[in-house]
């Protein structure tokens, strides 16, 4: 990549350094455009997004229930619950006048409602989504050193992630150059 692209490169470095530079001064203005920098240097495939609410939905637990008729793994969220009403000897034998069911968004079955049917899942770190959350604001925060802290996690989490997209981008790019070195040929 240096020998073809020293400017973006160099840029990248540079602005790499910058961003760095700018945290250690805690020059929060100069660490954002130092990323913003990054990324437009980017090719667009490469590119990160800055999206808070997307950030925060992919980095969300997600909360799943399986079907017990066809396996179908719907969202929590998306289910609604209904109490039905027992049948007069289920009551007794249960002692319970209700039970909780859900219908399937899959298959439209009913399933009774079970708390061990849920599962929860958590997103795995390091994950690299191409998107980020947008800077915090001073405006927001209640002190000084929160904003320091909100600011600091903000930024490991942009930089990794800056950091990720360059990697494929090098390694995409290395596999698209040939080596120039001859293949080997088999003898008979």
């Amino acid at each position: 990549m240096q020998a073809k692209l020293p400017d973006i490169n160099a840029a990248l470095v540079r602005h790499r350094s910058a961003a760095l530079a700018a945290l250690k001064e805690n020059d929060h203005h100069g660490s954002i455009v130092s990323f913003d920098s990054m990324i437009a240097l980017l090719p667009e495939e490469y590119q990160i997004e800055i999206n808070t609410e997307k950030y925060n939905q992919l980095v969300a637990e997600k909360k799943t229930i399986t079907c017990t008729v066809c396996t179908a793994t719907p969202l929590l969220k998306d289910i609604r619950l209904y109490r039905l009403l027992l049948p007069t000897m289920s009551q007794f034998v249960s002692n319970t006048e209700y039970i909780d069911v859900w219908y399937c968004t899959g298959c439209n079955e009913e399933n009774v409602f079970n708390y061990e049917q849920i599962k929860i899942t958590k997103f795995e770190e390091p994950s690299y989504f191409k998107v980020v959350p947008s800077p915090p604001s001073k405006r927001g925060t209640k002190n000084r050193m929160t904003f320091d802290y909100e600011f600091k996690k903000w930024f490991d989490i942009v930089m990794t992630e800056i950091e990720y997209q360059i990697g494929i981008y090098r390694a995409d790019y290395q596999s698209q150059q040939s080596t120039g070195i001859p293949q080997a040929q088999e003898v008979e």
